[in-house]
């Protein structure tokens, strides 16, 4: 239908929708179909620690990922498991091996969440450590599900034509170099990215968002990302990210640390990172992360995209998006 919209425009397609209701003999009915899906989820706040490991031997690599990976529904002895996907990843034996752990252990099925994560509801607690192992042996047991680690990238140049950059790869990239953060702040923060500047990837209701454009140095083209910072979606509603500045690709993952560095060390007590952003300047945050996004002398690798081998070249085509 939103085909059929773009090209005929609001007023021909009402006046067609008008049309065809004046033919129409077909009554009104309302179906009912039984679902065997269980209720969605209710809360997202963390699961304390103290409530699922109790009665488990002491294991730190397990306690960290339950932190973040595990959460309590308002169902009394019922969480939810977080499978944390880098980039969105996941691979056949992985869906074949989840799809077995699901059905062996009787459980109602795994969501696909907004953040490119998998999401497995109404898990009994006194379950929760075999399950861990299980997706352990799947390699599904990746830890800062829900963190500033968990970074959500569209597919870009990686295999759309509308794609400007490799925002998949470079979201990859992320998941690794941004999971050692330990502060509570930070680690809340949420990091998306497109390759282009259509919205697929959510970069602009991030807290750290970016989107793909290209630039000429020289006479050649770049990669390039523009910084966005401040966007939400909360109880309080929706702010769009503000454009700050475009930023070359490749030292990315260091702008990134210079302006968390920047947050840490100019933050008010207790202040978070989008009231931090609210009261920044643009030219403050432009003036500390230009040293690492001017280009002063141009080298090689500013030519190579993330995830690419060949020096970078714009081509664009018909996108798998609806933009």
């Amino acid at each position: 239908m939103k085909y059929v919209l773009r090209a005929k425009g609001i007023e021909e397609f009402r006046r067609l929708v008008a049309e065809k209701r004046k033919v129409s003999q077909a009554p009104a009915e309302t179906f009912t179909m039984p679902s065997p899906i269980r209720p969605s989820l209710v809360t997202i706040a963390p699961t304390p620690l103290s409530s699922v490991t109790a009665e488990t031997p002491s294991d730190p690599e397990y306690d960290r990922w339950a932190e973040h990976n595990l959460m309590s529904q308002r169902q009394t002895g019922y969480g939810a498991v977080w499978i944390k996907l880098p980039a969105g990843t996941l691979h056949s034996n992985q869906m074949r091996g989840l799809a077995d752990v699901l059905e062996k252990n009787e459980l109602s099925g795994v969501r696909i969440a907004v953040n490119q994560d998998l999401v497995i509801p109404w898990l009994p607690f006194d379950r929760v450590r075999a399950i861990y192992d299980e997706l352990g042996a799947l390699d599904l047991a990746t830890p800062g599900a829900r963190t500033i680690s968990d970074v959500t990238g569209c597919p870009g140049a990686t295999t759309c034509n509308l794609g400007i950059t490799r925002s998949l790869t470079l979201a990859d990239v992320l998941s690794r170099e941004l999971d050692s953060y330990t502060d509570p702040e930070i680690q809340k923060l949420r990091i998306k990215i497109s390759g282009c500047p259509n919205s697929c990837g959510h970069h602009h209701i991030a807290d750290i968002g970016f989107y793909g454009n290209v630039r000429k140095v020289g006479e050649r083209q770049a990669p390039y990302y523009q910084l966005l910072l401040g966007g939400r979606v909360n109880a309080d509603g929706v702010r769009f990210g503000r454009q700050i500045m475009s930023v070359p690709a490749r030292p990315i993952p260091g702008i990134i640390r210079e302006l968390l560095a920047f947050y840490q060390a100019d933050r008010q007590a207790g202040e978070t990172f989008s009231a931090w952003v609210s009261r920044t300047p643009d030219s403050a945050i432009k003036a500390r992360l230009l040293p690492l996004a001017e280009v002063t002398s141009a080298t090689e690798d500013l030519f190579v995209d993330w995830g690419d081998t060949e020096t970078y070249s714009l081509k664009l085509g018909r996108g798998e998006c609806v933009a």
